[in-house]
């Protein structure tokens, strides 16, 4: 997940990753459709497989203000997803 982009040429400040090894490849990405804004990124690494999905959630209704800090304006979700393969012997 990348946040705080200042503009042009500057790329993003903070990047929030999970990684289950030093050689996993990106292998595709795609949406659930067009109408829902749900993110799935592939990736393997020899015999094992991790998807990502990325989605935005509103806030609770229900969710108060902690000190002076305001409630966000959104919850972001990454679930993670781990799959062993094996290739055979």
């Amino acid at each position: 997940m990348l946040y705080d982009f200042p503009g042009k040429h500057s790329g993003f400040k903070t990047r929030i990753q999970f990684t289950i090894a030093d050689d996993l490849t990106w292998t595709r990405q795609e949406l659930v459709s067009p109408r829902v804004p749900i993110v799935r990124t592939f990736f393997k690494s020899g015999d094992l497989e991790m998807s990502q999905e990325a989605f935005a959630l509103p806030p609770s209704p229900n969710q108060k203000t902690i000190g002076t800090t305001p409630p966000p304006f959104r919850l972001d979700v990454l679930l993670v997803r781990i799959h062993y393969r094996p290739t055979g012997n």
